[in-house]
């Protein structure tokens, strides 16, 4: 959404979705024009009890031609002036299908970013979250670098200059089953997990994988992970 009230909110996710077989559309893919995500989004917990439910969305797909992020969430911001911004806790995935396509886009930028959950994730946090009977097939530009994971396609750590404070970026306890199949393009990495990591050094915004493992095929990828 472009609407800033519904970018930096906190959402809860309290059943199982079975999207039975639907397209859906991505969450935020034009951050440019202002429609990015900046809030959180946690599948249900109990404060009283500390039981945590992890809810899943299952049985969807997206299709993305000349679209930079893509993943059921395509741009997340991580907001330094929001509670929790940027934040994934719980979300399961199930039985999905992405296909992106940049090789035939007239887009002026045609870098992509393709990830499962996430596709571009700048001081985004993914914890506790599972992908799984995955698959993402990609075509990227003949010219431009694409990248691609299971979980977020790009991941990366930010230091805001203007706060003088750093948003790292950590994927911990995540699992992910999904087959990344490269068809065509410059895609320079893909992972079972993040496709790529970026940290803004010198300033200590950090990014990270650990306690995670990946079960997914990935093939075509010049750097494959």
């Amino acid at each position: 959404s472009g609407n800033r009230t519904y970018q930096t909110a906190a959402y809860l996710l309290i059943n199982d979705i079975d999207c039975k077989g639907e397209e859906l559309e991505i969450i935020g893919k034009d951050p440019d024009n202002g429609y990015y995500f900046s809030g959180s989004f946690t599948s249900n917990y109990d404060g009283e009890t500390g039981v945590s439910y992890r809810h899943s969305i299952s049985n969807f797909k997206i299709n993305a031609t000349g679209t930079n992020y893509v993943g059921l969430f395509g741009a997340v911001f991580a907001d330094l002036s929001v509670e929790n911004s940027a934040n994934f806790y719980g979300i399961t995935l199930k039985n999905f299908e992405i296909n992106a396509n940049m090789y035939t886009s007239d887009a002026a930028t045609q870098t992509m970013a393709c990830g499962g959950l996430v596709g571009y994730g700048v001081g985004a946090n993914l914890l506790l979250c599972e992908a799984s009977d995955g698959k993402i097939n990609i075509a990227g530009d003949s010219t431009y670098f694409s990248f691609a994971g299971g979980l977020m396609g790009y991941q990366q750590g930010y230091y805001f200059s203007n706060y003088g404070l750093s948003a790292a970026s950590e994927i911990a306890y995540a699992k992910a089953d999904v087959d990344i199949n490269v068809l065509s393009g410059l895609v320079r990495a893909a992972g079972g997990i993040s496709g790529h990591l970026a940290t803004d050094y010198p300033f200590g915004a950090v990014t990270s994988i650990h306690h995670s493992y990946a079960t997914g095929d990935v093939t075509g990828a010049i750097r494959s992970g």
